[in-house]
């Protein structure tokens, strides 16, 4: 319920959210068109489906860990 609540505040439309009506205005629209982008890499993302990003993947490295390592570092947790 809270997020239904949420998804449709007065602060998620520009009309009723006064600090962004003047973002809005001021970029001319930039700032939505920007939100449209984002939204369209988010569904190519999903392949077809919404992938909401929480964070950009490119900031961030994975390292291969060995199994060897890894098991030790299971048998830590243990």
């Amino acid at each position: 319920m809270r997020q239904i609540a949420n998804a449709i505040a007065p602060t998620n439309f520009v009309l009723t959210n006064p600090e962004l009506l003047r973002e809005t205005l001021a970029s001319n629209a930039e700032n939505l068109v920007r939100g449209m982008q984002m939204l369209a890499e988010d569904i190519a993302a999903g392949g077809g489906e919404l992938k909401l990003r929480q964070s950009d993947p490119s900031k961030f490295e994975v390292a291969a860990i060995s199994r060897s390592r890894r098991a030790r570092s299971c048998s830590r947790m243990s």
